[in-house]
């Protein structure tokens, strides 16, 4: 169900890119982190799962979709769908969870070779969606910047970073 109070769930995220990695920050406000799970139903607890297409304006476009959680064996990342030739199930990929005093720090460097089809370089416009997964009863919820994560799994529904900057 829906948040409490700000100490209940309250998320803030950043992103940066280089020409090697997509970068996540994701520091989430939570008075309870729980999350019991492993492998594909990580995101059934507190987490996160991010989606991302290169073709944000396109139906049918190929689309990621990624997790990670803090779970009682350590920090875990799955892809429940990737691009063509890239692998589902475990993945690897630079990550750091902590468990904060009031919540809980997300951070990641998504290597560009898990994205084929996304140029890192500035002007490049790809489809992004980020769900903040919580469960403190038995009633979950989610929480998201766009939509096309959660159902309808749709890549027109995410919303659209443009890359500036750049070295």
């Amino acid at each position: 169900g829906p948040p409490a109070n700000e100490a209940d769930l309250s998320p803030q995220a950043q992103v940066r890119w280089d020409d090697t990695a997509f970068y996540l920050a994701v520091r989430v406000r939570d008075d309870i982190h729980r999350n019991d799970q492993k492998d594909g139903a990580l995101w059934d607890g507190d987490g996160l799962q991010f989606s991302f297409t290169p073709q944000p304006d396109t139906p049918d476009a190929p689309r990621a979709e990624l997790g990670c959680a803090l779970t009682s064996a350590g920090p875990q990342a799955w892809a429940w769908q990737a691009f063509p030739r890239a692998p589902t199930g475990p993945v690897i990929f630079p990550l750091a969870i902590k468990r904060l005093e009031a919540g809980t720090l997300y951070e990641m460097a998504i290597p560009w070779t898990m994205l084929p089809g996304v140029g890192p370089k500035p002007g490049t416009c790809l489809g992004f969606s980020l769900l903040v997964n919580e469960q403190d009863t038995a009633d979950r919820g989610y929480y998201g910047w766009h939509g096309g994560v959660s159902e309808p799994k749709d890549p027109m529904a995410l919303g659209q970073v443009t890359l500036v900057g750049g070295e």
